[in-house]
C-alpha cells in the first residue's frame, strides 16, 4: 500500500484496490495493476518460500498465511487453499494475488 501511496498521493494506499478508486480512475488503476502483475511475472520464489514448502513436505506446517499478492508460494511444492470444503490446502493468499484476479 505503501507504493500505491506514493504514486497516487492518497492518504490510504488501500483505497487504490478499493471499486470506487477503481471507477473514477480506471486507466490509472490498470496501470498500476499491471506493473505488479509484470514484476511478479519477473520474479522467482526465493529461500523463504522454499522454505516454507520445505515444512509442509515435512508435515510440520499446519498453515501459511501471506498477505503477499505476488502468487509466489504457486511455483513450490507448497499446497493452496481454496474455498472449498474441506480443501487440504496449507498456504491461504489473504488478498489473493496479482496472477489471478476476480471482481
Amino acid at each position: 500500500y505503501e507504493r500505491a501511496t506514493k504514486k497516487f498521493k492518497v492518504a490510504d494506499g488501500m483505497k487504490l484496490f478499493s471499486n470506487g478508486f477503481y471507477a473514477k480512475y480506471p486507466k490509472k488503476c490498470l496501470s498500476f495493476l499491471s506493473e505488479i502483475f509484470l514484476e511478479a511475472r519477473q520474479t522467482k520464489p526465493n529461500q523463504s518460500h522454499e522454505a516454507l514448502a520445505k515444512l509442509e513436505d515435512e508435515g510440520r506446517l499446519l498453515r501459511h498465511y501471506t498477505m503477499n499478492i505476488d502468487g509466489l508460494m504457486r511455483f513450490t511444492s507448497a499446497s493452496h487453499w481454496t474455498r472449498q470444503p474441506d480443501c487440504p490446502g496449507k498456504t491461504v493468499e489473504l488478498h489473493g494475488n496479482c496472477r489471478e484476479t476476480v471482481c
